[in-house]
């Protein structure tokens, strides 16, 4: 059975099997990398929202913000991370696992069977449903991650499992992330956001 949660992503590329995929072409509740986030949320709202999430970067370039989905098709909640000019370097969607997280690497695997088998040829890909990763900042934690690369970015498919005083700490729920990044978030992500 196919998945609903990346029809989006399905359309996209078998429309576009004979030409490559660019990370801006693709896009998550119709927010697409590149975008400014005031053309997806007024600055009210994403001010209230920012006052609700805790920043655990060391670097400022990116900040990390997340809105509720008030009618949820795929997803519960949408995150974006955007940069000091306020554009987006990525956006995922997400499915919280409260009770059943085993789920989430059940749907991992699935969901990155369905993508690759949309491709033509098989992209480059890194990682593997299943190979656990220690988080680097909270070492109590770990998370599952697939990484299929088109032009100026990448798809990440990622379980989070947070550790029983990270959850305490900062209130957070083990869940999986269908994420769309450019190749400078990515960058900054593996370089600069926890030094």
């Amino acid at each position: 059975m196919r998945l609903a949660v990346l029809s989006f992503l399905f359309i996209v590329i078998l429309n576009s099997e004979s030409k490559a995929i660019d990370i801006n072409s693709l896009d998550i509740e119709n927010i697409k990398v590149g975008d400014n986030i005031y053309d997806h949320f007024d600055k009210r709202h994403v001010s209230a929202n920012l006052k609700k999430i805790r920043q655990t970067y060391t670097s400022k370039r990116y900040t990390r913000n997340s809105f509720k989905v008030l009618s949820p098709k795929n997803y519960t909640q949408i995150g974006v991370h955007y940069n000091n000019d306020k554009i987006i370097g990525a956006v995922n969607g997400t499915i919280l696992y409260r009770t059943n997280s085993k789920a989430c690497a059940k749907k991992e695997k699935d969901i990155l069977n369905d993508i690759l088998a949309s491709f033509s040829k098989k992209p480059k890909t890194k990682g593997r449903p299943g190979d656990k990763i220690r988080h680097v900042k909270h070492r109590d934690s770990y998370y599952t991650s697939t990484y299929i690369y088109v032009d100026g970015g990448a798809i990440r498919i990622i379980c989070f499992y947070w550790g029983k005083k990270t959850k305490k700490k900062y209130n957070w729920i083990d869940n999986l992330r269908v994420t769309l990044m450019s190749d400078d978030f990515m960058s900054w992500l593996d370089n600069e956001a926890f030094k």
